[in-house]
């Protein structure tokens, strides 16, 4: 299949031919991102959750990321964009760690996607 790039300043998920993506590299909080989580797993499709974690944290940031990265077990695949103190919480929190991807820009996302396939 080919695959587009989309932009958006908003989550966004995205069927493609043979699973799920979300987008939730914009505009995320604590409870969106759990929400975002909880959404993904009413898909029966693989799933794919893309982030590079939520800013300005403060001082919790890395213990928060911790907690969102056990949530985020139950995505197929997690690309983790950039390397951050974010990034580097949500992949301790991460148990099945063979799911991570990481990418050094949401660039690289759709490059990473066709590599699944």
């Amino acid at each position: 299949s080919t695959l587009f790039p989309y932009t958006t300043l908003f989550r966004s998920i995205k069927e493609l031919e043979k699973m799920t993506l979300i987008d939730n590299a914009y505009n995320s909080n604590v409870d969106g991102f759990k929400e975002s989580i909880n959404l993904m797993k009413t898909f029966d499709r693989p799933k794919v959750f893309v982030t590079p974690g939520i800013v300005d944290l403060g001082e919790k940031t890395f213990s928060i990321h911790q907690e969102l990265g056990a949530l985020l077990d139950t995505m197929d695949y997690i690309f983790l964009v950039t390397d951050s103190e974010r990034t580097q919480g949500l992949e301790d929190g991460i148990t099945k760690k063979d799911r991570i991807i990481k990418l050094n820009s949401i660039k690289d996302v759709w490059k990473a996607i066709e590599k699944l396939d």
